[in-house]
Order: structure tokens, then sequence, then C-alpha cells
């Protein structure tokens, strides 16, 4: 797995990180370091290539810029600065999804110290975030942040790190949605004592492989009458909404044809799923219309009502797409979203043609 040294524009900076992309990757890790550390942390590489390990594709990056960090090293101010730090990791969050490289990819955060403020902040500003983990990290500094985060979190403590341990335990509290403390035994707070940093790295990586990774989206097309009805199957709503996207862009021409070159940020409510299945296809298909594009990579994240979405994709070009149809948009007809009991989710209607 080779590592590309990387910059990431952010407003009028720009952070230095190292990407690193396994083959077939299943899922994007973004480091949120914290306390003086950065992307050449010893600690926080070597848990990036246990992650890898496992298929997940990792970005470590700097948080503060060159003379922000020598800044830091004399007044420590920047690294608590915990509000600008997240809003750099939407930032970078932001470049992640729009990346013809990690296209499709589920997003995961793994933040250490003061990093892990800067994760739930911005994972509870970016609902496409699908998980966080946090090592030793200070989750109590997120604030008010903390009843916001929708994405599963685990914080990693280390058992004779107890001034940290009560400040977890009371960020826990606070902690609305999925949410597990794991204390690791004989770990102070940088792990640095013999399998103790082992010992969280195998917490994260199962954490993050059962949250932050998704399986090739499922879908099929049915014949109905002069139009077409498509499906998408998935272990979750949100990946039965992803393989409808690609069930709709199957009808017009085969995906594997579409390129990665381009993101678009999609966002739609209703009061039900099946009223936001329809919201979603004619959402899709009205920037298919607009933009002129085609897309094969849907990453889609449904919450109360309101669905979060990138696709990616490239412009139509009729000679290498062969467009075999126009799609109008949705209707009501066979219109149905269901889990079966012990199943997967299933998405389903009538497009017109």
């Amino acid at each position: 797995m080779d590592l590309e040294e990387i910059a990431i524009p952010v407003g009028s900076i720009e952070l230095r990180g190292i990407l690193a992309i396994p083959a077939e990757a299943r899922g994007l890790v973004i480091f949120a370091h914290g306390s003086g550390s950065g992307r050449h942390s010893p600690r926080n590489r070597w848990v990036a290539r246990r992650l890898g390990a496992a298929g997940l594709a990792t970005l470590l990056f700097d948080l503060l810029t060159a003379d922000e960090e020598t800044i830091d090293a004399v007044t420590a101010e920047l690294r608590f600065d915990v509000q600008r730090l997240g809003e750099r990791l939407v930032a970078v969050t932001d470049w992640a999804l729009r990346e013809p490289a990690l296209a499709g990819l589920p997003i995961g955060y793994f933040g250490a110290s003061t990093g892990a403020a800067a994760a739930l902040i911005a994972a509870a500003g970016r609902p496409l975030v699908d998980a966080v983990v946090s090592r030793g990290g200070r989750p109590d500094l997120a604030g008010a942040a903390l009843p916001q985060v929708r994405a599963p979190t685990l914080l990693i403590v280390g058992a004779d790190d107890p001034e940290v341990l009560a400040l977890n335990r009371a960020a826990l509290a606070r902690l609305t949605g999925l949410k597990r403390l794991e204390v690791v035994p004989g770990a102070t707070h940088l792990f640095e004592e013999p399998g103790t940093l082992e010992v969280a790295a195998n917490l994260a990586s199962a954490w993050l492989e059962r949250y932050a990774t998704r399986r090739a989206p499922r879908w099929e097309r049915y014949r109905h009458g002069a139009d077409v009805g498509i499906r998408g199957f998935g272990a979750t709503v949100d990946e039965a909404f992803e393989g409808i996207g690609l069930a709709l862009t199957s009808t017009i021409c085969d995906p594997g044809r579409v390129g990665a070159l381009h993101s678009v940020e999609i966002r739609c409510a209703a009061p039900d799923l099946e009223a936001l299945l329809y919201e979603w296809v004619n959402a899709v298909v009205h920037e298919i219309a607009t933009r002129r594009m085609l897309f094969a990579h849907y990453h889609v994240r449904i919450l109360d009502g309101e669905l979060h979405a990138i696709a990616t994709g490239e412009p139509l070009v009729i000679s290498r797409h062969q467009p075999a149809v126009e799609v109008h948009g949705a209707t009501y007809t066979d219109l149905r979203v269901h889990a079966e009991p012990g199943g997967p989710w299933a998405a389903q209607c009538v497009i017109d043609v």
C-alpha cells in the first residue's frame, strides 16, 4: 500500500497529509491529531497501518500549519481551539467526499487528545460521517456538540489515566446516539505500555469495520408496462437508497462506464421513507438533467427524515456512455421501502422513462 503526501486546500491555507488507499478499500478513516501531534505521529501511523491491513483507507493530516505549530509549541493555545480544529476537519472531510479516488467510501474519524473533540464537533456538523473513535481523547471539550453527534462513537481510555477517564465518562453521558466506553487495563494517557496500543487499535478497527464500511450496493431493474421499476438492497436503509441510485443510473447506461471525476451534494427531506425515496429519485434525476452528468457512486445518510448524499460521476458523453433512455422522474407506483425480519432493507419504485 503506497503512501501519498498531499496538500489539502482549506480557505487561504493548505494542510499537509498522508493518504494511504489499500486495494479494494471498504472505508476511509480520517485522523484528527491533537496536543502537538501531527501526521508523523508514530502511534497514529502504527494504528493507520493496522486499519489499512483491515481494508480501510487512512488520511493522517496536520490540523495546524507549520507556522501555527511554531506558535502552538510556545503557547499551547491553538491545540485547544477545538472549534477551529473541528471546522478544519469538516473542510478536509468535504475534500475527501469529493476526491475521485475516495468516491463512495464511508467515512470514520479517529481522534486523539484534543483531536477527539474536533472529531466530535465535525461529526455533529457533518451527517455523512459514519463513525467516530477517540483514543485517550478529550471528548468533553466538544461541549454542546456532544448531544448532536449521531455517528456511532467509541471512547477508548487507559485505566491508569484517571483524570481523562473521568472526563470521558462525563462526555459519554452527554452523547445521545450509539456509544461505548472501552477501558484498556494497564494503559496510561499515551498508551505507551507494552501491548496497550495494540489493544486500542484492535478495538478501533472492530468499531470502524462495523460502522464505517459498506458492501457494494445491490440493485436490480424490472419491467413495469412501458416504464421501468428499480430496486435497491442493503444491510441498512442508507445502502438500499444507494442501490436505488445505481439502479437509476443503470437504466441510462452501464454504471461501469461512468468515471468518478466530480461530486455533487444532494439533500432532501420527507415525512416518511416512501416519500423520501420519491424525493431522492427525483433529486438525482434533476441533477442528471441540469448538470448533464451521470453518477456511479452514491454515499447516503438518512437521519430524522432528512437525506444527505454525495453523488460522484462525470459529464455525459453520448458517444461513450450511449444512453439508452431519458429518465423523467419517479412515480408513486410500486413505491415501497421496507426491511424483512432479520434480513436486508429493500427500496423500490417505478420511474417514468
